[in-house]
Parts: C-alpha cells; structure tokens; sequence
C-alpha cells in the first residue's frame, strides 16, 4: 500500500476525525471516538488488578473481541512491522490464558477453541501444541491429544527445524501411560508413606478441616503417643488438591539444635541460603504468594524456634495455612489450639444388641477397639475378637486411656500372650505406680507407665539395646548399630543396674525382636533397610541410657563412627560411586548434625575439624551454605591448637561456602589463611585447589585475568600432583572462563576436554555441569539439537541424583537461552525465572542481574517494552552495585536494541558507545562487542546509511567467525530482511564492496565506525 492510497482510504474512513498537513498526519480524539488498541490494553490492565476469576475472565474475552487483526494490515514499514509483532504477540498470550481460564472451569471445549486460533496465527506456538494436547485428553479425546504431538513434531520441524521441548514430551509420555489425570490432580507434596491403616478419627478430622478453612494456624496438641502425627497425616492427606502450590511434612523430631528450624523447613521447600537476610525472611519472600499447607511435626522440644518461624511466616504469608503438632501450644495470637482426644472407647452392654455379630460389629465402631484389632491381627495374624474377650480388650483399652501408641503396644504383645493377661500384667503394673510422686499430670503417667510396662517385659539384651538406640537422630542402619551399639560399653555414673554386654553377632536378631514389639519401626527402601524410634519411645530409652551411666560413651562411639563414614564419603564422593555416597550423606543428616554438635559440645577439636573437612563438598551440593559455614567457623574458634592440615582443611571450607554466599572479602581471608597453611606443610596438591578456589573467586568479581593467572597455575601443579577429577575442574572452569570473554572456540577446545575425562571417571554431578557448559557453547556455534541434547542428558543425571535447587540452576539458564534463540519465549521465561528463583535464594547479586536481563530480552521479544526496560534497569543497578563491568556492558548494549524499538535513535546510539567503550576497557570482551555491532548496524540502516550498515554487517560477519558462533535462529529473518533491504538501496558491485570493507576490519576499526556520529 503506497502513502497517497493509504491517506485517502483513511480520510474516507475518519473523516473530521483526521489532520492531514505536509508534515504530519494528526488523530483528533473527540468525545464520540476511541482507539481499539488503547481499550485492549486498558481491558488486560484491569484485568491484573482484579482478584476475582470470573471478572478476569471477563475481561480476557472482552479483550480477544476486540482483536480484528493485524496492526495495520497491508503496510510494511520496519516500525510498523515492530508495532504488528508487539500486538500479534499480546494477542496470543492473551489467547492462551483464556484457554488456561476455561480450562480451569473445565470449560475444554471453549479452551481448544482458542489454541486453534492461537495455531491458526503461528502454527509454531510450541506451547498452544502442548495446551491442545492436553484438553484433548482431558474431554476423553485421547487419540486427538496423541496427534497433536505428532503434528507438533511435525510443525517445529518445518518451521523451526527443532524438536518438542522435554516439558512437551514428558506430557506426552504422561498420556501414553494415562498418568495425566494423576499429575493434574495431586497437589505436590511429600507426605510420608505409612505401612499400617489409619483408624477411625472421622469426626476429629472434619472438626481439623473446618478450623483450617478459617484460620490461618492450627495446633493439635496432646501428650506423646496420643496419635497427633498420624491425625495431621490423614488430615494433610484429605486436603491433598486444595492448596495449589503443595502440602508439605515438615518433621522436627530429629532436630536437637533450635537454631535449625528454618533450615529444616527451607530444606523441604528448597529454600536456598540467603547472604543478606535472615532464613526466615528468604521462606517468608517464598512462601508469601503461595497457597500452601505446612504440617509442621514435634515442635515441643523446639518451641520457641517455631514459634518465632511460624509467627513470622503468618505475618507475611496470606495464604499460608499451618497444622502443627506439639505438646504444648505455641503462644500465637492466631493459633487455634485443638487437643487431641483420646479414642473413641465403648460402655459395655451386651444386651443393647440382638446377636454376637451385631455385638462385635458395634464394638469397632469405637475407634480404640477398632485399632486395637487391627494391630493385634498384625502381631497375630489368627487373632478375631469374639465375644468372650471383648471385655478384656474394652479393659486394656479403657486402661490405657485411648491412646493410640499405648493401644498399639499393648496390641503387639498379642504374638506372645492372650488379650486377658495383656490385661492383667497392665493391672498389676498400674497399680505398682499408682503411688508414685505425683509430679506427672495423669495423661503423661499413663502413656509414661504403658512404656514402663512394655520396657520391663524386654530382656536385658532387648533393654540396652533398646537404650542405646536412642543415641542415634533420624534412624540408622543395621551396620551402625553393630558398630555403635555392640560390646560392653564401662558405665559412668551409673544409677540402673550394669548393662548387658551385647555381642555384635546378636544384633539384627534383638532389632528384629524389637520390631516385632513395635519399639523400633522398621523402613524399607529400594537399596536398603533402616530402623528407627518413634520420638516418645526414643526420649524414654534416652533417659534409661542416662540412668545406665552409658549416655557419654555411647556419644563418643556415634561421632567417631559417623566421622568414619563422612571420611569415606568424602574420599569417594567425586569417583564413579558418587551416588550412593552422596544418598548416603543426605539419609544419615541427622545424624552428622548430632556427631558436629556432639563434638563442638565436648571441645573434641580435632573431631570436629575433621567433620567440617569431610562434609564441605557435600554442603556445597546440597545448598547447606549458611548451616556449614557457620559449623566451620565454630569449629576454628579457639581451635589454635589443633593440627595446621585440619585447620587449613576447614578454612577453605569455609571459603568456598562464603563464594556461595557471595560474601567475598570473608572467602578470601580463609583462603589466603588456607594457602598460607598449604604452603607451610608443603602439600602442593592442597595449593593447586586452593589456586583453582581463588580463580573462582576472581572470576566471580570479573578478574579475568587474574582468574586466568590462577587457573592455569593450578592447571599445572594438578597435572604433577593431582587427580583426573582435579584436572577436569581446572579444565572445566578455563572452559567457563573462555566463555566469558567470548573465545568460544577454545572453550569448546577445552570444555570436550574436560567432558572426556569426566565421563571416564563417571562423576556423575560434575558430569552433569559440564555437559551443560558444553551445550550452552553448542547453542552459540547453532548447533540446537545437539545442545538440546547435552541438555536434556544433564538434567537426566540431575534428577536422577535427586539433586538440589542448587544443581539444577546452569541447566535451567541454559535451557533459557536455547528456547529463546529458538524463539520460544514462554519456554525461555519459565527457564529463566526458575534460574532467577534460585539466584535470589543465594543471593548470588551477578547472576540475579544475568536472570533479570535474560528476561529482560524475553519481554523484550514479546513488545512488552515497559517491563524490559524494568528488569534491565533492575539488572544495572545490581551489576553497578557490585562493579560488574562485562554485565554493565552487555546492558549498555541492550538498552541500545530496546531505544531502537521505540525509534530513540540518538538515544541507542550513545548507549551502543558506552558498551563498546566499556568493552574495549575490559580487553575486548567479543561477545559484547558482537552486540553492539549489530545493534549500530541496525541503526545505519534505520537512519538509511546504508555503506556503513553494510560494513558493520560484514565486521560482525568476520568477528562471528572468529568466534565461532553463528547469527541466532530467532534474528535471522530480521538479520536477512535487512541485508535484502540495504541491497535493494545499493548496487551489486557497493554492496560487495562495503561488506569486503567491514569483514577486514580491526575491532578497532569497526568500533570507530559504530560510535562515529556523522
């Protein structure tokens, strides 16, 4: 369409409305007149500040009836075809999240609807593909859904030449197994498997519910054994899909130190550490918009600590609710206090019935008979009640007040004795401490007498073994307990008769026993079995092995033995037994906590040295930064004495966990500490790790190269005295170095280096890390399906090793990046908001601003200018704050591109200035350069300077090249559109002369010409 026909054609359209002068053409707004886009806009920005769903709604379908096509249809102007993506792209989105909305009213009809108009547009929607698949399914259209991924495949091929992204393909796998219904439903949640059925509690559990609906906090309180956990349990259960962001079991039972409640529960919502702010501002800033339900378990013995949490939480959190179970209540104003009752227990009266049946049938409908039968046909698989001892079950039941624990172990005597002598051994026990002082509120002596009985029907080997079981937190397994708990062990102070002296050869046979008696709960698990103490019966033996005089020593043997397995550990948790240390570490937790804080109790220095040594690479996988640094810097405190290697062991620990909290002063004082030790003792294998930690350390403040200096140093004393796993984190990291100073092809040289010794040593976290590197350098070199390769094989590895948030955090970015060159852009912002998440948890201040400008681009890409220049000034004012100079010239750079899109010419001009400048102060940092280049380009070419656009073009050609990388899938139209445009403007022989003129160019040179402002 030329000018003149556009003018007319709109003149007979506006009429008065319309100015036409020899400069310009003027709307003029009226009373009667408005803009179909600017009610778009105002209807989706109503839309964000509603809370209702059926008015968002509204307004989704108010906004796609206003759409009646493209801006400007049939004009082809570079601004107009700008203005056409930026609403054909809001268009869309607003499509999809109509289908989203009527899916959530199970409106699917209504939701494919608008996937096929999304489709119909751009049939490379990968996500539109996804949404259609899944309504299919949903409406019983099963074949449908499963064609929708074959055309899918089929469309991304032909227009983009990829494959479906995993998220798209583990849907469709979820379909071809029929598990979608499963996924849509279940909240996510990490409720604990139980192996017995739960009893009755139908009433209590609806009474819970209904206390939840309406208040934020709820605490079942009650003695030990009175069934709280397995009531929160069923509860939590039951509500299982009514909070959408999960139901998570938050246990305190193995916690010994106050100080690690937040800790335990970040470390079940994978809440990282956080530098700057307290754990529990980081779980408030997590928690604060999601509608969650934590059940928080045993909080008596850790009040105060979770008092404070959760007041904190609920002060922030709205839509957070809480079921704790306690003791005692926790003091907080909005606490609903629900006690828990005892069993529901029955009168007596056999003539209210007509037959035994109706009898026996009536009796459990009573809720502690019942369980009593049911545990009892467990110990006793012959046991029925009949008639004749029901009465003697009603007694034990009455006796023991209800309460399920008690119930449970008096039931499990039922393999050995009948319900009658059950009852009367219970008789006569109640009676012999009837007279006792007093002191114990009636509830607390009756389950306190119910242990005293089960205790005193045990054989000695069966009570010490039972006591010094208790020495262990969070479970152990069969070996530990020979290790530990075998032998004679001299009793000091004792105040009970001596010990029996436990042969190792009888353990498992006594574990089996008191199993078997429902005092030690036995878990099976796909690699092995553990064992473990409900926490009331673990608290009693606890004081039975105090009154033994066995409590020290037994301390000492657990802390020695689980220093000897975190040794082990550590010595092997980089060789291809990787996992099954690493799981080890992680199961035995609790445990290492009680051996550190045991040894830092008692001053054993070395002990506790030794500990912070062998744990130090598992804290920094697991994201346990602030718990370990701090158990470091405990360890050295007046520690002086104790031998210079353990001292330096521990430092560099705490360097490396100080890196992770990005404080870099305190990581470079231990370091430095650390060196100075090394280099004393002559142990040049330490000084090359050490010199590998202080690269990271600069690297991470944009020191390249002193990075540079300290990898290749450690680079070569690791080749004399190191190991393949060392070589290959030196090598690793150059890769990583060469990377951010745009030398892609050497990090590609050296990155398969380190790939193939890692591969040959089967590591299998660092295995994952680097195939991540490495499919990010293949992504810039264009080659897509490999690196989606790389990258799906690294996230492979990482959930099979159940890794942390940690571990994940390069894959998540570099997934980002791929689905953005490939032009997925919601793909590329759920990756990079996952990444961002993350950061911010550690507050990692350099990639925070990395995340914030890749979403940046992203919202950049889909017209969404407002929130790009957002999130890129958000992202200089971290990079300014820490003096980040290469990330302050990347944004330069794409402040640049963005002012081009709102047609800032002079404006993107001085920053494309300011990036090259800053480039060339930072020795040339190519991959900035390469930007900026192109962005000037850009420019010449708006401006019509069409020579010196052509020779930018051929400099970012050649400087390409250099590189090794190629222009990304989602700039070639533009990149081919304007090299078609400027060859229209010039003639053959100028346009291969201006190219030839910039490929040779210096970068000197080719800056020179992109900052000229003639």
């Amino acid at each position: 369409m030329n000018l003149r026909h556009a003018l007319y054609e709109l003149k007979k359209i506006l009429g008065d409305y319309l100015s036409i002068g020899r400069e310009q053409i003027q709307f003029l707004p009226q009373n009667d007149s408005w803009l179909d886009l600017e009610e778009f806009e105002q209807v989706l920005q109503r839309r964000e500040k509603l809370k209702d769903s059926q008015e968002q709604l509204r307004c989704l379908e108010e906004a796609v009836a206003l759409y009646r096509g493209r801006f400007l249809e049939g004009c082809y102007d570079d601004w107009v075809l700008v203005e056409q993506r930026r609403w054909n792209d809001l268009y869309l989105s607003t499509l999809s999240q109509l289908a989203e909305s009527y899916a959530q009213l199970k409106e699917y009809a209504k939701a494919l609807e608008q996937c096929r108009r999304v489709l119909e547009i751009e049939p490379w929607r990968e996500n539109a593909h996804r949404q259609k698949m899944l309504y299919h399914y949903l409406v019983g259209e099963t074949s449908e859904a499963l064609d929708t991924y074959q055309h899918c495949v089929k469309t991304l091929k032909e227009h983009l030449g990829t494959e479906p992204s995993p998220e798209t393909h583990k849907v469709y796998e979820q379909m071809r197994k029929h598990e979608v219904s499963t996924m849509l439903q279940a909240s996510p949640n990490n409720l604990p498997k139980v192996s017995t059925h739960f009893i009755g509690r139908e009433l209590e559990i609806s009474e819970i519910k209904k206390l939840l609906a309406t208040a934020q906090l709820v605490t079942l309180v009650g003695i030990g054994g009175a069934g709280k956990t397995r009531l929160a349990l069923q509860t939590a259960t039951e509500l299982l899909g009514q909070y959408s962001d999960g139901v998570w079991w938050i246990d305190l039972a193995a916690l010994s130190d106050p100080a690690l409640v937040p800790q335990a529960m970040a470390s079940v919502l994978s809440v990282q550490e956080v530098r700057s702010q307290s754990l529990t501002s980081a779980l408030s800033d997590y928690l604060r918009s999601k509608q969650n339900l934590l059940v928080v378990d045993n909080c008596e013995h850790v009040l105060d600590a979770c008092t404070q949490l959760i007041e904190a939480l609920l002060r922030s959190c709205p839509r957070l609710h809480i079921l704790a179970t306690s003791r005692e209540a926790l003091g907080i104003a909005e606490e609903q206090i629900w006690p828990v009752p005892s069993m529901s227990l029955p009168v007596l009266d056999e003539n209210s019935v007509s037959s035994p049946e109706e009898f026996i049938l009536g009796l459990k409908r009573y809720d502690a008979v019942f369980l009593f039968v049911d545990r009892a046909s467990l110990a006793w698989r012959h046991f029925e009640l009949t008639r004749e001892d029901a009465p003697f079950v009603i007694d034990v039941c009455r006796k023991l007040d209800g309460i399920p624990l008690a119930i449970e172990l008096a039931a499990a005597r039922m393999k050995l004795l009948p319900v009658e002598q059950i009852l009367s051994r219970l008789n006569d026990l109640l009676q012999l401490l009837k007279d006792s002082s007093g002191m114990v509120v009636p509830r607390h002596q009756t389950l306190e007498r119910m242990l005293d009985w089960s205790f005193d029907l045990l054989s000695d080997a069966e009570k010490t073994l039972l006591c010094r079981l208790s020495v262990f937190m969070g479970g152990w397994t069969l070996e530990a307990a020979e290790s530990i708990c075998a032998d004679s062990i001299p009793p000091v102070g004792a105040r009970s008769p001596r010990p029996y002296a436990i042969e190792k050869s009888e353990t498992l046979d006594l574990l089996t026993q008191l199993a078997d008696k429902s005092l030690v709960v036995v878990e099976e698990s796909s690699d092995q079995r553990r064992y473990r103490l409900l926490e009331t019966v673990r608290q009693y033996a606890q004081q039975k092995l105090r009154e033994a005089g066995e409590a020290v020593a037994l301390s000492v043997q657990h802390r020695e033995y689980f220093l000897a397995l975190s040794e082990e550990a550590d010595s092997k948790i980089n060789t291809v037994e990787q996992p099954f240390w690493l799981n080890s570490l992680k199961t035995e937790h609790d445990n290492l906590r009680k051996a550190m804080g045991s040894a830092l109790d008692h001053k054993a220095s070395d002990t506790a040295l030794r500990l912070v040594g062998a744990l130090g690479r598992f804290w920094e996988m697991q994201g346990f930064f602030s718990e370990g640094r701090r158990r470091a810097e405990e360890a050295l405190t007046g520690m002086e004495c104790a031998a210079v290697s353990l001292q330096a062991r521990a430092l560099q620990v705490a360097g490396i966990l100080c890196v992770r909290l990005s404080d870099f002063p305190a990581a470079r004082s231990y370091y430095e500490r650390s060196l100075a030790f090394y280099q004393g003792l002559g142990n040049q294998r330490s000084v090359a790790n050490l010199l590998n930690n202080l690269a990271i350390l600069t690297q991470s403040q944009g020191n390249f190269s002193e990075a540079q200096y300290f990898y290749e140093k450690s680079l070569a004393l690791r080749r004399q005295v190191g190991s393949q796993f060392e070589i290959f984190t030196s090598l690793h990291n150059l890769a990583i170095l060469a990377y951010d100073q745009g030398d892609i092809r050497t990090a590609h040289r050296i990155c398969e280096e380190a790939l193939s010794i890692v591969r040959a040593i089967d590591n299998k976290y660092w295995l994952s890390q680097s195939l991540s590197t490495l499919g990010d350098i293949v992504r810039l070199q264009g080659n897509y399906e490999l690196s989606r390769a790389l990258l799906e094989e690294s996230l492979a590895i990482l959930q099979a090793l159940e890794s942390s948030k940690w571990g994940f955090t390069s894959v998540w970015a570099n997934l980002g990046h791929l689905a953005y060159d490939q032009g997925d852009y919601e793909s590329a912002r759920s990756y990079y908001e996952k990444f961002l998440q993350s950061m911010q948890e550690n507050d990692n201040k350099k990639e925070i601003a990395s995340a914030l400008y890749a979403l940046g681009n992203v919202a950049t890409q889909r017209s969404e200018y407002e929130t790009a220049r957002t999130l890129y000034r958000q992202s200089m004012e971290l990079s300014q704050e820490i003096e980040d100079k290469p990330t302050i010239a990347t944004l330069y750079s794409l402040l640049g591109h963005l002012a081009l899109k709102g047609q800032n010419w002079r404006e993107a001009h001085s920053l494309f200035a300011q990036s090259l400048t800053l480039a060339r102060e930072m020795r040339n940092l190519r991959g900035v350069i390469i930007s900026a280049l192109w962005g000037s380009a850009k420019l010449r070419f708006l401006e019509e300077r069409w020579p010196e656009a052509a020779k930018l073009l051929g400099a970012c050609e050649s400087l390409r090249e250099t590189m090794g990388i190629v222009v990304p899938l989602n700039e070639c139209p533009m990149y081919e559109n304007i090299i078609a445009s400027i060859k229209a403007h010039l003639s053959e022989s100028n346009f291969a002369k201006a190219w030839a003129e910039g490929r040779v160019m210096t970068l000197e040179e080719a800056m020179a010409l992109a900052v000229d402002e003639r």
